[in-house]
């Protein structure tokens, strides 16, 4: 069981937001380090590169660190015929590759030691829609971390439902 002044762990798609939005909510959540874990840190999204957004964090005292072990590999977003297929393959990636939850969860230690939130940075704006949350809930199963894991989502509404999520979990962690 976690103690009431245990980390949390965010997670927080880009999509749609500016990056002084997404800023503000990583200080409404008190996140301290952002870990990209997109493949290639680049996009047209003005201040979502890996520069600009690592200069613009750190102007406002919030670290960051790209995992490019973490990304969901181009050859799997290319082989895919759908989305939803996308994930699947990414689920089944990180069974096949489990030094993938190893890394993450080598990162993640000192900072949940430091009670140091974290956030989880990629594109898609639901988590349900991303590998974030796909590694999340992989990373939670294998190692039996009781960490909270929260979704920051935009206009504070979720389009997932608990049900959603619950799939997801059942996918990775089965």
């Amino acid at each position: 069981m976690k103690s009431p002044s245990a980390a949390s762990i965010f997670s927080c798609g880009y999509q749609l937001r500016t990056l002084p939005s997404f800023i503000e909510h990583l200080h409404q959540a008190d996140v301290k380090i952002v870990l990209d874990v997109r493949e290639t840190p680049w996009s047209y999204r003005p201040g979502f590169s890996a520069k600009p957004l690592r200069e613009g964090l750190a102007a406002e005292g919030i670290g960051y660190e790209h995992a490019r072990y973490a990304g969901n590999p181009k050859a799997i977003r290319k082989q895919a015929d759908s989305h939803q297929h996308c994930l699947e393959l990414y689920a089944d990636h990180l069974e096949q590759y489990p030094d993938i939850v190893t890394q993450f969860d080598q990162w993640i230690q000192p900072h949940l030691a430091q009670h140091t939130n974290v956030c989880l940075l990629c594109y898609e704006r639901h988590p349900a829609d991303c590998h974030r949350a796909y590694l999340l809930y992989r990373w939670q199963n294998v190692t039996g971390h009781d960490v909270s894991i929260i979704h920051l989502d935009p206009e504070g509404a979720p389009r997932f439902t608990n049900q959603d999520l619950t799939a997801v979990q059942a996918l990775v962690c089965a």
